[in-house]
């Protein structure tokens, strides 16, 4: 079992994203907190690379703040306790904030932790047992053994029809140099702002970077990194880094560069440019209009348009 943390933060303001990962060959687990900043993989997706390689079946559980999730073409708020099952193949738009919010993210390959989830979403909702009991463990994530605390999750979920109540099998485990460097990730992931190079990451290794580029191409390959390579792993890394420094509100674009690991807001606007996408300024507005932090918890703010956690919404039973 691997794992690694990542936090970004904004200095002096109480704002930040936390993610704790899990991961094994055919599965992997992530708990992503953030406060005062928006976390919209949707509006990320044409910017960042790795998120159109996903390939696994997903299931997004939030346990606190406030969502949404886009599926055949309709949008739906989410609130603590709902659960979206889908396929990463479709690319389902997805985002989330609040004060703070918290969602519980698994990815698994073929039927690692259920049948393959083929189709559209479908949404589900805990009870508030269940979720108060959810909630419970994952507070406990690095406070167990990562083979225990992952076990007693999937028992959880299990229980609920989500997963299957056991994790699969692992197959011979990785060597310490995997597991060194797949931890390294989440530090980079923490001090962009440091401009982390793979040389530096060798040395701490305590190999060669030829050594460092082909245990990287090999975690690729047993876990599913989604990468290309070290270089394209950290510009993905540094552009949704950014554009989740840009829903932060009057957060000056010099400083989104530099927390983002850009040397100036020039360098930052050219690596929009070259993924095609909006310039950073239309990303932010993007962002202002879909999201409104000042609001309540349970609204959600999309194109425009305020969605209250009331509006009806699509109630299908989890497989």
């Amino acid at each position: 079992m691997l794992s690694q943390s990542g936090r970004l933060a904004v200095p002096g303001s109480g704002v930040f994203i936390g993610t704790e990962m899990v991961r094994g060959a055919t599965f992997g687990v992530s708990v992503m907190t953030t406060r005062g900043m928006v976390v919209d993989w949707g509006a990320q997706a044409p910017l960042v690379r790795y998120i159109a390689r996903q390939q696994r079946s997903q299931l997004s559980i939030l346990l606190s703040g406030r969502g949404y999730f886009v599926s055949g073409g309709r949008t739906f708020t989410l609130g603590p306790g709902e659960a979206v099952r889908s396929d990463q193949r479709l690319h389902d738009d997805e985002g989330y904030a609040g004060e703070p919010a918290r969602v519980l993210v698994l990815d698994w390959h073929d039927d690692a932790l259920g049948p393959r989830h083929v189709g559209p979403a479908r949404l589900a909702r805990l009870g508030r047992r269940e979720l108060a009991a959810l909630r419970g463990h994952v507070d406990r994530l690095r406070s167990m053994p990562d083979d225990d605390w992952t076990r007693d999750l999937f028992l959880q979920l299990g229980s609920l029809g989500l997963t299957r109540r056991a994790p699969p099998p692992e197959p011979p485990p990785l060597s310490p140099a995997e597991r060194t460097l797949y931890r390294a990730l989440g530090r980079v992931r923490s001090s962009l702002s440091d401009h982390p190079a793979l040389p530096e990451l060798a040395a701490r290794l305590k190999i060669s970077e030829r050594q460092a580029r082909r245990v990287f191409r090999e975690l690729d390959e047993k876990v599913g990194l989604n990468a290309e390579g070290w270089r394209e792993t950290v510009g993905d890394l540094r552009i949704a880094t950014a554009h989740q420094l840009l829903s932060v509100p009057s957060l000056p674009l010099a400083r989104v560069a530099a927390l983002s690991g850009f040397r100036s807001p020039v360098a930052l606007c050219h690596a929009f440019s070259e993924r095609g996408g909006l310039t950073p300024g239309q990303a932010a507005r993007v962002l202002r209009e879909r999201w409104d932090l000042s609001r309540r918890a349970d609204e959600v703010w999309l194109d425009g348009a305020a969605m209250a956690s009331d509006q009806p919404q699509l109630r299908v039973a989890a497989p």
